[in-house]
């Protein structure tokens, strides 16, 4: 999955996040805003069983290959980036609920 992010609220990509200290590190997921660039991915992508492709409590890890979480606010933050690469994971129970 792919969108932007900040500590705290991002308008462009339209997520609220926060920086994770832990073993997985990255950017929470707090909050995705319908009308940000992600919303809208989510609305056009949706699973079958109308799942957004990305949700709370997933965590984004890598920007345009920047895993630390300044590097990646970094990158999101920065207008001259107009192509970013963002990836998103989720605990395998909730990716695959029911399995686990």
């Amino acid at each position: 999955s792919r969108p932007e992010a900040g500590a705290g609220k991002s308008s462009r990509f339209g997520l609220d996040v926060k920086s994770m200290r832990d073993a997985c590190g990255g950017l929470l997921v707090e909050g995705i805003d319908e009308d940000g660039i992600v919303g809208r991915y989510n609305a056009a992508s949706s699973d079958a069983r109308r799942q957004p492709v990305i949700r709370r409590g997933d965590r984004l890890v890598s920007a345009n290959g920047a895993t630390s979480s300044a590097m990646i606010l970094e990158m999101l933050g920065n207008a001259a980036n107009t192509t970013l690469e963002l990836i998103f994971v989720r605990k395998a129970s909730e990716a695959a609920p029911g399995v686990w």
